[in-house]
């Protein structure tokens, strides 16, 4: 998530004399990244990229609050700057009945603002706003959008006039409908939260952006001042649904701590009780939290901490760094029991998250760099793997490509087997693959341009359907040959085969349309894979070899080898040489393990071998 922050802003939370360009490098070091600094106008613009886990330095307030614990490591002095408001006087309950749905709504607060003139914010503001993308449209809404900058918690201005007497906070039913400020129409989808004004009319969509008719206008004179934290997973699912992808529910889906809620409200009350408002404070704040949100504590012993961090480290600058970051630290004797903030509280929850902050605190330059020390291992520590790298290697060093091709496919694709998937980004890819064949055919049909002869491969992992179980997960190998006959590919496959020692299994190929295809199934070729051959002893007894021309029909190659070499025992080796329209030569070695065979005995062993391919009509040529 990257946000822009104004350094003006930054200041007026943070007291330091350090540069823009210090602060940046600082920062970067040791907690948020700081990806550049740009000018826009006269104000200077940090871009931060802030982890989906620290939403609590999405904004002003939570980077000056890492800035005043980072910068004084540094030795820069740094303060962190609050603001307060009281409303002077007692005012009246908030005359609006509203209803909650505890199991949508954490924390609910509001408060009526009254007599309001609607006119511009002040320059300072626009700048800022419009140095952080963001388009000023008036002083009560620019207000509610500097806050948010300011402090990371959304907040909604209703016309109170508009809303009427009530808000009921529950879910969308199904083709309700509600229009936006973006002025665009939308149909509920059921589930999404929203404000609806008692009458079963939608007022606002919470967290993700308000509705056209509870917006605020040149002619509003009271305002409705909300902020609320919703379920942060409806949150997200509402504003993909629509597509708002708003800066607030940006945040909101993040989770941020509705205990900061406070602190954002008594900052823009002092904007609008100031002169850019004129507002008057028309009812006492209304504030719905029945389970306030707090943290658990995590013990850690000191050993674990100097053990992680491979640094002497004392236990008052243990503290001191966590003092620092506002976590409450207690020690008993070797043992810290630390309890984080709560803006804090869904990040750190194991030890290990405590160590991280002091590490990063400590700074992980300071840490020392050894090499790592020890035998450097040479084989991969999983079989599977080791034997999938050897198997690509053998393939490229045999002109094969490998390919990755996604697991997702379309129904076309898919056989019966096939899982499907339960919400899938298209039809494209409704169902995960039970095979890869299918996928490599795509990829040769995306190459028809290519008229050189080309070999791919895959090794990837297909999944197939159990009933109610999980999806078997299995890893496969496939590949395709495109422009070359079936020999050569036979071949390839063959010659893979044998430098894997595979006896067992045979290497079948299959003809899809212009292509040759093969796919096995990684374990059974690892079950029946030998690491090394089985020892010959070097034959006492010279050999006679002599080649034979053969006609062949509609015969394969392979099942002629096999039945010459089912034909005796003498037959040790046949190897094929080479073809020419329906005549294909063989080689055949002839080879006793007791004596020297004589060339009446071969002729003999040569004779037996004819008659036994004429009975399958194969004749010498």
């Amino acid at each position: 998530m990257d946000i822009l922050i104004t350094d003006s802003t930054l200041r007026e939370f943070l007291d330091t004399k350090a540069t823009p360009e210090k602060l940046a490098e600082c920062i970067s070091l040791c907690g948020p990244s700081i990806e550049r600094i740009t000018k826009v106008g006269r104000e200077t613009v940090y871009h931060v990229e802030v982890t989906t886990n620290r939403v609590d330095a999405a904004s002003a307030y939570g980077l000056a609050r890492e800035a005043a614990a980072i910068l004084p490591k540094f030795g820069i002095a740094a303060k962190l700057k609050t603001y307060s408001f009281d409303i002077k006087g007692k005012k009246p309950k908030l005359d609006i009945d509203i209803q909650i749905d505890k199991n949508l709504c954490e924390r609910f607060v509001a408060v009526k603002l009254a007599d309001i003139t609607i006119g511009e914010a002040p320059q300072f503001m626009k700048d800022r706003l419009t140095a952080m993308e963001q388009r000023p449209i008036n002083n009560v809404i620019d207000i509610t959008n500097y806050v948010m900058f300011a402090y990371g918690i959304p907040m909604h201005a209703f016309d109170c006039d508009k809303l009427g007497k009530k808000i009921v906070v529950r879910e969308a039913h199904k083709g309700e409908s509600f229009k936006t400020l973006d002025d665009r129409h939308h149909k509920a989808l059921g589930g999404e939260i929203v404000f609806d004004n008692g009458a079963g009319e939608i007022v606002d969509i919470p967290g993700v952006m308000g509705t056209a008719n509870s917006a605020v206008t040149q002619e509003t004179k009271n305002v409705l001042l909300v902020m609320e934290h919703m379920d942060p997973l409806k949150v997200r699912e509402t504003s993909l649904k629509h597509e708002l992808r708003t800066h607030a529910a940006t945040l909101n889906e993040k989770d941020p701590d509705p205990n900061e809620i406070s602190k954002a409200l008594e900052l823009a009350l002092i904007f609008f009780d100031h002169p850019y408002a004129k507002a008057t404070i028309a009812s006492e704040i209304f504030d719905w939290y029945p389970n306030p949100r707090k943290s658990e504590s995590i013990t850690v012993s000191k050993e674990k901490i100097l053990k992680s961090l491979g640094v002497e480290i004392s236990t008052d600058e243990i503290l001191k760094i966590l003092t620092s970051l506002e976590f409450k630290t207690v020690t008993k004797k070797d043992t810290l029991i630390v309890t984080p903030p709560t803006y804090r509280a869904a990040d750190i929850t194991i030890p290990e998250d405590v160590i991280e902050e002091i590490a990063r605190l400590y700074g992980y330059f300071n840490l020392p760099s050894n090499l790592p020390e020890g035998k450097i291992p040479t084989e991969a520590r999983d079989p599977q793997y080791a034997f999938e790298y050897k198997i690509k290697n053998i393939l490229k060093g045999f002109g094969g490509i490998e390919v990755l091709t996604l697991s997702m496919v379309s129904k076309e694709m898919a056989d019966n087997t096939a899982p499907k998937i339960k919400n899938p980004l298209g039809a494209e890819g409704e169902y995960m693959r039970s095979h890869i064949v299918p996928s490599l055919l795509l990829a040769a049909q995306g190459n028809t341009q290519e008229k050189e002869s080309f070999h791919l491969f895959e090794v990837a992992n297909t999944y197939k359907t159990q009933g109610k179980k999980l999806s078997l997960e299995e890893s496969k190998l496939a590949g395709i040959f495109a422009h070359t006959d079936y020999r050569h590919a036979k071949g390839v496959v063959e010659a893979l085969f044998e430098m894997l020692h595979i006896e067992k299994l045979s290497p079948t190929l299959t003809k899809q349309g212009n292509y040759f295809v093969y796919e096995f199934s990684i374990m059974e070729l690892l079950k029946a894979h030998s690491e090394h051959t089985e020892y010959t002893p070097v034959p006492q007894y010279p050999s006679q070899i002599e080649d034979v021309t053969l006609l062949l029909e509609d015969i394969k190659v392979g099942d002629v080898i096999q039945k010459i070499k089912e034909t005796s025992k003498l037959v040790s080796e046949v190897k094929f040489l080479n073809s020419y329209e329906e005549s294909s030569s063989f080689r055949i070695s002839y080879q006793s393990s007791e004596k020297t065979l004589t060339d009446s005995e071969v002729t003999e062993v040569r004779k037996e071998i004819l008659k036994t391919l004429q009975r399958h009509g194969i004749t010498e040529k």
